[in-house]
């Protein structure tokens, strides 16, 4: 699973990006990054 630190620094690259959604599966775990159109906001999602 990711470190608190590490996806900080994915949200802080995605939001300064052109990307508008991230998503990343490892053994069973997984990460869901979206940028809302129009409000500079990331959505963050983990199971």
């Amino acid at each position: 699973m990711l470190k608190v630190q590490e996806i900080r620094e994915l949200i802080r690259l995605i939001d300064k990006s052109s990307i508008t959604e991230f998503e990343y599966e490892y053994e069973g775990n997984s990460i869901k990054l979206k940028k809302n159109r129009g409000r500079r906001s990331t959505f963050f999602s983990a199971t």
